[in-house]
């Protein structure tokens, strides 16, 4: 959207840098409170829609992209608003199962099930899973939730933490002092 400012024939040319300020100080707070929307694509091999329930099947090597989450399985059911919202076309829960990838930064996390809700706009990972950071660290539990608002790992369940041992582990683990 482009905005345009009139200025009049008979302006006073020492108010131009409070106008100045005034518009761009709107401009900076429009875009402060409008975050731009998540988006999310989903990609198969084969895909298969049944428009009386409004939901995907979808197989083969399939990639669902969450804003910067990829998630990749086996089989995913990408399914649609039913309720009378603006836009019926939006995806509101996605199930995912079959060799679960979860890709975050430099997070993945692993299962063989998965499930996002927009409502909840996190991914809940079971099935064994595991998250790996780049370096070897691993945790298993019994679920692994990611939540995609404050980009943060949760944990359910029994947990087990293995990393390869460095020495910068091994420094850090001198240096503790306790909490």
């Amino acid at each position: 959207m482009i905005h345009v400012t009139v200025i009049p024939r008979h302006f006073n040319w020492l108010l131009l840098p409070t106008l100045l300020f005034g518009l761009a100080a709107g401009w900076l707070a429009a875009q402060s409170t409008n975050p731009p929307p998540a988006t999310l694509t989903v990609r198969a091999g084969r895909m298969e829609y049944f428009p009386e329930q409004r939901y995907f099947v979808c197989a083969e090597d399939v990639v669902v992209t969450i804003s910067n989450v990829t998630l990749r399985a086996d089989r995913v059911m990408a399914y649609q608003n039913t309720e009378g919202t603006p836009d019926p076309q939006e995806f509101t829960r996605i199930v995912a199962s079959g060799n679960v990838r979860v890709h975050v930064g430099n997070r993945t996390v692993r299962g063989q099930h998965a499930e996002w809700t927009s409502a909840s706009k996190a991914i809940r990972i079971t099935g064994n899973p595991v998250a790996r950071e780049r370096g070897g660290r691993e945790i298993c539990s019994d679920a692994i939730q990611y939540d995609l608002v404050r980009e943060k790992l949760s944990f359910e369940g029994r947990m087990q933490l293995r990393a390869v041992i460095t020495e910068d582990l091994k420094r850090d683990y001198r240096q503790f002092k306790g909490l």
